[in-house]
């Protein structure tokens, strides 16, 4: 599911690839979105949030 949401792929086809409901879908994202703290599925994806790096 990760590698999915990491990819940015739809609800719907997310349920497609997994062989369950999109409904199913948008319930274990919200549960994965609250268990990390993200703001959003959004933010799981690379590049989602800006990260700061102190300088070398």
């Amino acid at each position: 599911m990760l590698r999915h949401l990491a990819k940015g792929e739809s609800n719907r086809i997310l349920a497609r690839q997994l062989g369950i409901a999109e409904r199913t879908v948008r319930a274990h994202i919200t549960s994965i979105v609250r268990k990390l703290g993200l703001g959003s599925r959004f933010e799981g994806r690379p590049g989602g949030v800006p990260t700061l790096r102190s300088p070398d």
